[in-house]
């Protein structure tokens, strides 16, 4: 069947037909072309008597280039002009997305997290990430599919913010990583407003024929299957999105829909945050953060500098005195720095004068004409506290479980 006999026999949108992670036809490309990433690579060769002429064949001939059946993962590439759409052989239906993004979040993003290579990891996971929405998209995959699809990749990216914070820009860039994670939470939010909106019509719903009744009526419920994930979306929306309206106003829409509190209750703990934050209550924020789960904790980390430098804005101001002093150890315990050296080289780049007294307690000393407004922001750095939290085993629950 060729091209264009398949785009006849699948209708409009292309369905792919490839039930594996990677099409044999880019595999077969990579091999050749030395393209293969480390973790998609043959360690073990078969032992087949029948293919071990062959195997050690291409070994001489391509080193260790051979890609294993059960690593490599379909890659990303960009649509360009003149290239046609890709075939249905070349894309892979909803089981096989699904299984490959268990296979990227549990078996590769999961592992050695506290080890200086994850960062390669990373690159790999969110490479092959894009590559997994490139497929929905081509396909349009209903909005139930998405979802499931969508939701570990959320994850993944807040906790890739949040653990890559401290790496340098040209290992690991947050502008890039939050712009893939923007992308997800929206459109995976818009896959949530489509589900509501679907099951708020009246009882002339389409249902597939060859789905099954009760099972589509499932899928359409909106308090039902998708009700606690979609407020730890929503939840992590708000986090990500401290003190801004439009995010406030869509939260606020919510909470209307629900009557109040939702089931978990974790999208209003997420909503009293940001409304906190919005209202400029520093010390508030900072207290109800340290209540939050740990993935909503890490997209509340991300913010942190921000929260910092706006208190010790307010602080400036509100206690500019030449005589009067504020403890050192108190700012470290209310705006959750590790420790006192990171307070002291914070308000020393912010221009925040650092006294050490007598009795070796330092002390910071606010005035509003030293405070220095045209710096950058600080970059954000890892708590210690949240840290004692993840391992590989807990990393796993958060990114591919329910939290």
């Amino acid at each position: 069947m060729d091209y264009g006999e398949e785009l006849t026999a699948y209708g409009d949108f292309i369905k792919g037909t490839c039930n594996l992670m990677c099409p044999v036809n880019e595999r077969k490309l990579r091999e050749r072309e030395r393209l293969l990433h480390p973790l998609e690579r043959l360690e073990h060769p078969v032992s087949d008597v029948s293919n071990i002429i062959h195997t050690k064949r291409n070994l001489r001939r391509n080193g260790n280039y051979l890609a294993d059946p059960n690593k490599i993962v379909k890659s990303f590439s960009r649509s360009a002009a003149g290239h046609k759409m890709p075939s249905p052989s070349d894309l892979r239906p909803f089981p096989a997305l699904d299984m490959t993004v268990s296979y990227l979040i549990r078996e590769i993003a999961c592992n050695n997290i506290h080890t200086a290579g994850w960062v390669d990891r990373y690159n790999f996971v969110t490479d092959r990430l894009r590559a997994v929405r490139q497929d929905m998209v081509i396909q349009n995959l209903p909005s139930v599919d998405c979802i499931k699809l969508l939701k570990p990749m959320v994850k993944f990216h807040v906790f890739a913010a949040y653990w890559l914070c401290e790496s340098p820009i040209n290992v690991f860039d947050p502008k890039i990583n939050s712009s893939f994670l923007q992308e997800c939470i929206k459109r995976l939010l818009n896959m949530y407003d489509i589900i509501r909106k679907t099951a708020n019509r009246d009882d002339s719903v389409f249902i597939p024929v060859t789905v099954d009744f009760n099972q589509a009526k499932k899928q359409l419920v909106y308090k039902g299957e998708y009700c606690n994930e979609e407020h730890l979306i929503c939840a992590l929306y708000l986090i990500l999105n401290l003190g801004n309206a439009e995010a406030l106003n869509q939260g606020i829409a919510r909470l209307r829909f629900y009557g109040g509190c939702c089931q978990s209750c974790i999208e209003s703990q997420a909503f009293e945050v940001s409304i906190a934050s919005w209202h400029g209550n520093y010390n508030k924020v900072c207290k109800l953060i340290r209540n939050l789960s740990p993935l909503l904790g890490m997209a509340a980390a991300i913010n942190l500098p921000s929260i910092r430098r706006h208190a010790l804005i307010v602080m400036s101001t509100a206690y500019n005195n030449k005589t009067l002093k504020f403890p050192i150890d108190v700012l470290e315990e209310t705006l959750m720095w590790n420790n006192q050296n990171q307070v002291v080289q914070d308000c020393k780049y912010y221009g925040v004068v650092v006294e050490k007294t007598e009795d070796t307690k330092l002390y910071a000393r606010f005035q509003k004409e030293t405070f220095n407004l045209h710096v950058k922001q600080l970059p954000p750095f890892r708590l210690q506290w949240l840290d004692k939290t993840l391992s590989d085993v807990a990393l796993a629950k958060i990114l591919a479980d329910h939290c």
